[in-house]
């Protein structure tokens, strides 16, 4: 049963639940505090219940951080780590607003405008190729 308490002329819910993280949450009417508090039991009580704390507080260049020390690190060559290093550095310089983003605020959407501005731009290597680390991790985690 969440607790329902007044806090500075709002109402702020608060569910406690053995085995999950405490959640709470403001709002302006008790109504809306109750809904909320509702979905959120119902969604622990049924098994689908996702704890997005650590995804509002990581963004997607800590993301890249821990791509580049986990994976690019053990790459068999120092050619493949420049390769991808040079890539990361490049989206984090060129692509400032993705970067910011915290991950649960990225959507398909995000990883689409990246991928047209990226064919967008004329490459002397390679045309219509996008196997970039940002594009992998797309796919990875929307497709």
């Amino acid at each position: 049963m969440a607790t329902i308490r007044k806090l500075r002329g709002k109402y702020q819910a608060i569910i406690r639940r053995s085995g999950y993280p405490q959640q709470s949450k403001t709002f302006p009417t008790k109504k809306l505090a109750e809904m909320w508090a509702r979905d959120v039991e119902y969604k622990i009580d049924n098994g689908i219940f996702a704890d997005l704390s650590a995804a509002k507080k990581t963004t997607y260049a800590d993301l890249m951080d821990i791509y580049l020390k986990e994976v690019t690190a053990n790459r068999p060559t120092k050619h493949a780590i420049d390769v991808e290093r040079t890539i990361i550095n490049r989206i984090r310089r060129e692509h400032r607003y993705l970067c910011a983003l915290t991950v649960d605020k990225l959507t398909p959407e995000h990883f689409e405008v990246y991928h047209d501005e990226r064919l967008s731009t004329p490459s002397p290597y390679k045309k219509n190729d996008d196997g970039s680390p940002a594009m992998i991790a797309a796919r990875a985690i929307f497709f």
